[in-house]
């Protein structure tokens, strides 16, 4: 099997009350998309590590330096982590619901899995563009 350099990553977080599922997904550039790892974390600080410890591993195990991360807005849900990851001068984006349901749909993604979810918000990530000034973006 042929290995693919990602040219661009992005990790998107499916978020609940008690936790969340993350899904690192990686794109050649040409329409190629490969998962390069999911897991769910807790929803708290030490969860927060956990994840940070997480994405870095799978980043420097494919050279990566640079990732963008989208999440959906869920109630006050979504805050804490988002703040988290903007201080650490990551480019974080924040849809809102009806925007990450249109474009799931648009997919032809159809099941409601937290895991399923998480893919395709990776997905959005790497395709749509979103115009990042100061690394925090609401929609």
């Amino acid at each position: 099997m042929k290995k693919i350099t990602f040219v661009q990553v992005g990790i998107a977080l499916d978020i609940s009350k008690a936790d969340f599922r993350a899904c690192i997904m990686g794109s050649n550039g040409q329409k190629v998309f490969k998962v390069i790892a999911s897991r769910k974390f807790s929803n708290n600080t030490k969860g927060f590590s956990e994840f940070n410890h997480w994405v870095q591993k799978n980043l420097n195990k494919h050279s990566i330096t640079e990732a963008e991360y989208l999440m959906e807005a869920t109630g006050v849900y979504h805050e804490n982590l988002a703040w988290t990851l903007y201080e650490k001068a990551h480019k974080v984006i924040v849809v809102l619901p009806n925007q990450a349901k249109a474009f799931l749909k648009s997919e032809g993604i159809k099941s409601k899995t937290d895991k399923i979810d998480a893919q395709g918000l990776a997905k959005m990530v790497l395709v749509k563009t979103f115009v990042i000034g100061n690394q925090l973006v609401l929609f």
